[in-house]
């Protein structure tokens, strides 16, 4: 069912994840014109080298309108933990795990990580990569030109 639906691998996730602080938080800033979303993991090395290219796309453009939030996959809280103090990444970062973790596993095609999705302001899907360069160049497609 859910590999024909239309939403499926699509949908914003307007549910709480948690934070490094243990506190639920909401996806993204809702002022944004674009939301980008990373699915990522302490343990995944490819997952561990995009986050410099990251850190350079919200350094260029979270003040251009571009939200990104990075929600962790891990098994065990404090290997995530562990990476952020090692990564000191600056947007927001979450942890989907229990009941979030089960929305991430039946909204999401999470085959391999990183797996990033793009939205808009009305938390449209525009598009998945897991691809940091046509990830990049997407993103900086739609921001450069103010659209």
């Amino acid at each position: 069912y859910f590999t024909t639906s239309v939403i499926y691998d699509k949908v914003f996730p307007l549910i709480e994840f948690e934070d490094l602080a243990g506190k639920f938080q909401q996806v993204g800033d809702d002022g944004a014109a674009y939301y980008l979303i990373v699915f990522w993991a302490s343990w995944c090395g490819p997952c561990r080298e995009e986050i410099p290219i990251i850190d350079k796309l919200y350094k260029k453009y979270s003040n251009s309108g571009l939200s990104i939030t990075s929600i962790s996959i891990d098994g065990d809280k404090r290997n995530w933990q562990t990476a952020l103090q090692q990564e000191k990444p600056i947007w927001q970062q979450l942890i989907a795990i229990d009941s979030t973790r089960t929305f991430v596993n039946v909204h999401y095609e999470i085959k391999a990580i990183p797996k990033a999705y793009l939205f808009n302001r009305k938390k449209e899907f525009i598009g998945k990569f897991d691809n940091a360069s046509v990830m990049t160049k997407k993103i900086e497609q739609l921001l450069a030109n103010g659209k």
